[in-house]
């Protein structure tokens, strides 16, 4: 009696596009009402929060930032989540991978690879930008490969940030003299809030009711949606529920996951999550 032993290998074919992505931002510091109220806020080519990075795995991405804020306020851009393999001067740590972007002088150059697909997001690393506006989503896609879970429609990213009532130089004089920074004014998405109100639920005094709006996303019954959502608050955990929906998290930090079915999902400051959820309404 002989024994037969059959090997079987499996190969996993990654596809790759290897194509070169190109950003060119200007940095502008401004003032919004982005709850109706105004405050000092961070500008990429005129957007706020600033523009999705768009890639595919094996791209490499290039980003050239010019510092026009007021004051030549010193800035770095760090890419949350992106391993930076081989690029460790890309990685936005001022005064340790690479020197502050001053004002009034030539742009600086990042430049990284995409190696994974998945949600990561970019903000500032320097001094009081992150809480002024500094930040936006990335999203990177695989084509070559199918996602683990199904959806109809994917939604553009949702960047859930908080608005303090003063700007980011204040918060942190505030946090060095041993105070507690307080609550935020209100929690932004994408850099959209409606205006704060007293305590009988109206408007405070000042408030543009008309331009303190709330983000409004639009879908279609019957479909399933794909949403991925960045926390770039500056030290708040957030809840997130859709009234009346289950929602199910596939994608957790860049790292796909079992898939998670419930009434909400937390994340924490930094934490990135895609979800997914039909329409039943």
């Amino acid at each position: 009696m002989s024994i037969v032993r059959l090997l079987f290998t499996f190969t996993l074919v990654t596809f790759v596009t290897c194509r070169l992505v190109e950003y060119d931002w200007v940095l502008k510091d401004t003032r919004l009402r982005t709850n109706g109220n105004q405050h000092v806020a961070i500008r990429i080519n005129g957007q706020f929060p600033g523009p999705t990075i768009e890639a595919q795995v094996g791209d490499t991405v290039r980003i050239t930032v010019t510092n026009d804020i007021l004051a030549a306020t010193p800035v770095a851009i760090h890419f949350h989540g992106i391993q930076q393999r081989g690029t460790p001067y890309s990685d936005g740590a001022p005064w340790v991978t690479q020197c502050p972007i001053v004002g009034n002088a030539l742009p600086f150059v990042y430049e990284w690879v995409a190696e994974f697909s998945g949600t990561y997001y970019y903000h500032g690393h320097m001094g009081a930008e992150y809480i002024n506006g500094l930040y936006g989503a990335i999203a990177i896609t695989n084509p070559g490969v199918p996602e683990p879970f199904t959806f109809t429609t994917e939604l553009p990213p949702l960047v859930v940030s908080d608005q303090f009532p003063w700007g980011g130089d204040r918060f942190f004089a505030t946090v060095a003299s041993g105070s507690p920074p307080g609550r935020p004014e209100s929690v932004l998405f994408n850099g959209k809030a409606a205006c704060p109100t007293d305590a009988e639920g109206n408007a405070v005094e000042g408030c543009d009711t008309e331009v303190g709006t709330h983000q409004v996303i639009t879908v279609e019954p019957n479909r399933t949606y794909r949403l991925r959502i960045i926390n770039a608050q500056e030290n708040h955990a957030f809840s997130i529920q859709f009234e009346g929906h289950s929602i199910t998290m596939v994608e957790r930090d860049g790292n796909y996951i079992k898939p998670l079915t419930g009434d909400f999902i937390v994340l924490p400051t930094g934490g990135r999550a895609s979800i997914t959820f039909t329409t039943s309404q």
